[in-house]
């Protein structure tokens, strides 16, 4: 760490067996050492008689100043690690504190938390550094202002690993509540503010386009009492008071049948009411219902390969080839019939049938090479014809 033209001082890890630090650990850590020299190159001016001494007070007058906390995340398994100052910092009590992510999410003021996952998301997604502001329950019941820097690991395949960063408390100026508020209203999501009472306190732009409603209408409406009204969710007040009972930040998919759409809600408990959040997942859910047929109907094809397969192997004349194909192709499309034709010089031969009638068979058998005959546009061309009618 330097300060000015000089060095004042070293940032030391210990890590163990795991090996030197790859590169994301390197930049995080960098990240480390330019945030501690911005804090204490805004601590009070030293006091003192030496340089020695005036550098000692300056580094212990800036942690006086500010309480500094390091977490560590998984962020396949949810688990969480916060060291004491951590706990100190976020309000929780050591026998509290169960290790996972719900922990973080518990304290989180309802107003900020959407925003601080979403840029939780966007650096995990963009692979950049994720800073949040955002406040915080106490031990007291208040809220109080803190900041967020870390950033993400990530696998060999770049699956993310874990994400580890510090927080340390904050005083924000009102741009940066301005800014908060406006990311909140102009989320992509449908976001969600009630009380105690399920009275709704906030809604963002996409939820009053979602209901068609403005703030004005939707604000000090009890949830799901404007949800009927707007062809809602059924069973959204059991869902919702569930994840209020269990004191969890609980997501669950809901289908609202008037606007024939789905959603995913999440619902984010807190001590002075609930925040939640609407995804529409309906065409998400198109998708991958496409993706399931597309892949029952290459299952299908594919055992119906394999049955024509092992028929044409068992199959000594043609007569057989042409009833083991006729089993196997007709019933996909609900045909009725199957010819086989061969070319004889200038006319096709029937090499057999299954489901025409015998004068039909009889009509089609060496026909001569004609123009506009079908049967020749189809050899002609090697492309498929398809006629709507037997005239």
């Amino acid at each position: 760490m330097t300060c000015g033209d000089r060095a004042i001082g070293a940032l030391s890890v210990l890590t163990g067996d795991r090996g030197e630090p790859d590169d994301a650990h390197w930049g995080f850590l960098r990240d480390v050492v330019t945030w501690t020299e911005e804090r204490m190159a805004q601590a009070p001016p030293p006091s003192g008689p030496g340089p020695a001494e005036s550098g000692g007070e300056r580094l212990r007058q800036a942690l006086k100043e500010v309480s500094v906390g390091s977490w560590d995340w998984d962020i396949g398994t949810g688990d969480l690690i916060w060291d004491e100052p951590a706990l100190e910092l976020y309000g929780t009590r050591p026998a509290d504190f169960t290790g996972r992510i719900d922990d973080w999410m518990r304290i989180v003021h309802p107003d900020d938390l959407a925003p601080t996952l979403a840029a939780t998301h966007r650096a995990i997604r963009d692979r950049t550094v994720y800073e949040a502001e955002y406040r915080v329950r106490r031990l007291d019941g208040t809220y109080g202002w803190t900041r967020a820097r870390g950033r993400a690991t990530y696998d060999e395949h770049g699956t993310p690993r874990r994400m580890v960063g510090v927080g340390w408390e904050s005083t924000p100026s009102g741009s940066a509540r301005d800014a908060l508020s406006r990311a909140v209203r102009h989320m992509s999501d449908a976001f969600l503010a009630v009380d105690t009472a399920w009275r709704i306190t906030f809604a963002n732009l996409e939820t009053e386009r979602m209901l068609g409603l403005s703030e004005d209408e939707i604000v000090g409406r009890v949830l799901w009492e404007l949800a009927v009204e707007c062809d809602g969710v059924p069973g959204l007040e059991r869902l919702c008071r569930k994840a209020a009972a269990d004191q969890r930040p609980t997501g669950f998919d809901v289908h609202s049948p008037g606007k024939d759409r789905w959603f995913h809600l999440r619902v984010v408990p807190g001590p002075d009411g609930h925040t939640l959040y609407f995804t529409d997942t309906t065409e998400n859910r198109r998708l991958e219902e496409e993706r399931r047929a597309a892949e029952r109907a290459a299952t299908e094809r594919a055992s119906r390969t394999a049955e024509l397969t092992a028929a044409l192997a068992k199959a000594t004349t043609t007569r057989d080839v042409i009833e083991a194909v006729a089993r196997r192709v007709l019933p996909p499309f609900a045909a009725t019939g199957f010819l086989v034709q061969e070319v004889e010089g200038d006319r096709l031969h029937n090499l057999g049938a299954v489901g025409y009638s015998a004068e039909f068979v009889e009509l089609v058998d060496h026909r001569p090479k004609t123009r506009h005959g079908p049967a020749w546009d189809a050899i002609a061309t090697g492309g498929p014809v398809f006629l709507s009618s037997a005239e």
